[in-house]
C-alpha cells in the first residue's frame, strides 16, 4: 500500500486488464508512497466511509483517524459497525 501505478496508454489512464493498442506509447507512474491513514483510503476508493461514523480504523492494533500519521510496515485493519450504508455523492 506504500506506492500507487497508475498505467497510462497515449496519454490516457487506462485499467490493468485493458488491451494493448499495436505501437501504443505505455507508462507507468509511481505515486508517493501514503503520509496518512485518510490518504491511503481514498486511495483504497473509501472516502466514502470516511464521515459516516461506522468505519473503525486501527493502525498497528490502537484506534485510528483520517488524520493519523502512516509510518513503513504499519498495519490498517478496517471493520463496519452495523448501520445503513453511506450516501452516494453525484457529480
Amino acid at each position: 500500500m506504500d506506492k500507487a501505478e497508475r498505467v497510462m496508454m497515449n496519454d490516457r489512464e487506462v485499467s490493468l486488464d485493458e488491451f494493448l493498442i499495436d505501437g501504443a506509447n505505455i507508462q507507468v507512474e509511481r505515486g508517493r508512497p501514503c503520509r496518512t491513514v485518510g490518504e491511503a483510503l481514498r486511495r483504497l476508493g473509501m472516502e466514502v466511509w470516511l464521515d459516516g461514523g461506522r468505519l473503525q480504523v486501527k493502525l498497528n492494533g490502537e484506534a485510528a483517524s483520517a488524520d493519523t500519521r502512516l509510518a513503513d510496515s504499519d498495519a490498517i485493519d478496517l471493520s463496519l459497525k452495523e448501520g445503513p450504508l453511506p450516501s452516494l455523492k453525484r457529480p
